[in-house]
């Protein structure tokens, strides 16, 4: 066993303290879109208007509040901005180099006519770049329990359930099998798009919770599933996927295959890896990229790696040119799972990429090894259990490539065998937990988090999927459940926006230069401080909420006159509501109508404020609404 310290462990941590919740004022006008004029709301509306009206943080699966921290970033406010990201992903540096990034898609900016989204996750990365170094811890939420829970996995969804944990006041140890904590984090996704050093300072923090990482302990091998059982309070199953999914196909057994996750944890550790002339990379989904750009990067070719300080290998430069790396993959390149920008960063990298073919079987060389493969050009069909067309070969459109080697990005699952004989009932026949991706499981003591309940998915989801993991194990533990999510109404004095903000062009990413590419470079060099500024201006500030006081208003229409927006404030004449008080309906004013109320339309808005610049008589309030995990006491 090893229990690993992080190279930023002898800095002081900055500790922060909690903020205060504000007194609750219930709202008394029923077309209010809250139900509380300010302080914390819990009802339906409440939470409807937060999802209709904060789509990125309805997309994000951990709920960051990413209005809030773009402002922050906007005001110069660093520190701030890491914080409020650090509360609900953990991850804060490591999610803004690597997100699949759901938020952008759902992104108001990026709406038809308004422009391209807001580039959250690079503003995400700006505010762990540029703040204090040193690690931040976060507050205890309640004191000690006495309890003690034990996570199998130093992933990121082990991580975060138990940091989580640590703060609701429970003791914590984290067992990993390897010898260093991080799990995908730093086994397969490479040092050019997330530097060690990045995921150190993040576990260092968790560490700083009171969370204890014992790295080098494997469950199955160095302790069962009834010992923890035995030790501890309740065991979290957070071991990732590490059962490949390897394609059942003709000469699969020959040498030179190899699935790809393997070889992205051997380069990491600095084994030598043989790839020889030609590598094939099948897939079309993070691993895919991330094998083929680690494949040219080492030369497409036989290398040693030497050691370098620190146990990291000395990487040669990227060879360009050599059509020496090519990737395949069975669908179109629009439902590649992967985040924009990757297949041009491939293809930048002097490498090449075919849609639309799918592998048929190995080609066999001399003495056993792998000498290409056989593929079938397909075209999509009906969509199957995925919700995506399923691809179907096209009769007749076979073709050879040449492979020395094949890598195979093809997906991976969890390998239910580790719980063992005293496991016996948990796990089912396929592998696969027998409650699914439930957080509790059969066993009253045993829960599960991130990829082994749910199968491989990304980051960001098994953080978010570990922080409620935390939640469910807390309330098995304490008997109650002590957290909920709750709308935070506070009054508001500006904006500071402008519209000229919103024709402000997307920033793009500063690239280290083709030729400077190594293993270890980071090719996105991030965004300093005026680039970060300007991105996070775009941003329409989502978690405002301005509403017209009906008792103030003397009709002038002068708010219609500046709306930027056809629909953003209308003249309407009645609402409908459904059973929990929402309006769900309304109806428009007409001329015949003598005395309509002047309404901002919330879905239609875009903060820019113009109405209430222009307002004679103070009748438009601007607030900020946010959603927040509180303890239930607080609530």
């Amino acid at each position: 066993m090893v229990e690993t310290k992080s190279p930023v462990a002898d800095k002081k941590p900055a500790v922060i303290k909690a903020p205060a919740l504000p007194t609750t004022e219930p709202s008394t006008d029923p077309a209010s879109a809250l139900s509380v004029a300010r302080g914390v709301g819990s009802a339906a509306k409440d939470f409807h208007w937060l999802k209709e009206n904060i789509p990125c943080q309805s997309a994000c699966p951990a709920h960051t509040d990413i209005p809030a921290y773009l402002k922050a970033i906007v005001d110069g406010r660093y520190d701030e901005a890491y914080e409020i990201n650090l509360r609900d992903n953990v991850f804060p540096g490591v999610m803004g180099r690597v997100c699949s990034r759901p938020c952008e898609a759902a992104c108001r900016h990026g709406e038809d006519d308004l422009g391209e989204p807001v580039a959250i996750c690079w503003s995400k990365r700006a505010s762990a770049d540029h703040r204090a170094g040193k690690p931040m811890v976060l507050p205890p939420l309640a004191s000690p329990t006495g309890k003690r829970v034990v996570v199998v996995g130093g992933g990121p969804a082990g991580l975060a359930a138990a940091r989580n944990l640590a703060l609701l006041g429970h003791g914590v140890v984290v067992l990993e099998q390897h010898e260093r904590a991080g799990g995908m984090m730093v086994q397969d996704i490479p040092e050019f798009r997330l530097p060690r050093d990045v995921v150190e300072l993040e576990i260092e923090q968790i560490r700083l919770t009171g969370v204890e990482i014992r790295c080098g302990v494997a469950l199955g091998r160095d302790v069962t599933l009834a010992q923890l059982e035995a030790e501890y309070d309740a065991v979290i199953l957070a071991a990732g996927t590490f059962r490949p999914n390897n394609l059942d196909l003709p000469g699969k057994d020959l040498r030179g295959i190899e699935h790809g996750m393997d070889f992205l944890l051997k380069v990491g550790q600095g084994q030598e890896v043989a790839l020889g002339p030609n590598v094939l990379v099948i897939g079309g989904g993070f691993t895919a990229m991330d094998c083929a750009r680690t494949a040219a990067r080492l030369g497409a070719s036989t290398v040693q790696l030497g050691e370098a300080p620190g146990g990291r290998g000395q990487i040669p430069a990227l060879k360009l040119g050599a059509e020496a790396v090519r990737v395949l993959y069975r669908r179109s390149k629009e439902e590649m799972l992967i985040t924009p920008g990757e297949v041009e960063d491939l293809q930048h990298e002097g490498m090449d990429i075919d849609i639309m073919v799918a592998p048929v079987a190995y080609l066999a060389g001399d003495n056993g090894e792998v000498r290409g493969m056989r593929f079938v050009r397909t075209q999509m069909g009906e969509t199957d259990a995925s919700g995506r067309r399923r691809p179907e070969p096209i009769p007749g459109s076979e073709f050879e490539l040449p492979a020395t080697t094949v890598l195979l990005a093809t997906g991976q699952f969890p390998d239910g065998s580790i719980v063992g004989e005293s496991g016996k009932g948990l796990v089912s026949a396929d592998g696969w937990l027998a409650t699914g991706s439930a957080h509790r499981t059969n066993r009253p003591k045993i829960f599960a988090a991130g990829d082994f309940a749910t199968g491989a998915r990304t980051l960001i989801d098994a953080i978010a999927h570990a922080k409620e993991c935390a939640l469910v194990v807390d309330e098995a533990l304490v008997g109650k459940r002590r957290m909920n999510e709750v709308a935070i109404v506070e009054d508001a004095k500006t904006t500071a926006r402008t519209r000229e903000m919103d024709a402000v062009p997307r920033r793009k990413m500063r690239l280290l230069p083709v030729l400077d590419r190594t293993l270890r470079a980071e090719v996105e060099q991030g965004f300093d401080k005026e680039r970060a500024a300007e991105e996070t201006t775009r941003c329409y500030l989502c978690h405002h909420k301005m509403e017209i006081d009906e008792s103030l208003c003397t009709k002038c229409d002068l708010c219609l006159n500046v709306k930027p927006r056809a629909d953003c404030i209308i003249k309407v004449s009645a609402f409908s509501y459904d059973q929990t008080g929402k309006i769900s309906g309304f109806q428009r004013a007409t001329d015949a109508d003598k005395n309509p109320r002047i309404w901002i339309n919330q879905a239609d808005c875009i903060r820019c404020g113009a109405c209430i610049d222009v307002c004679p008589d103070d009748a438009i309030s601007l607030q900020k609404v946010s959603l927040r995990t509180v303890m239930a006491a607080k609530a």
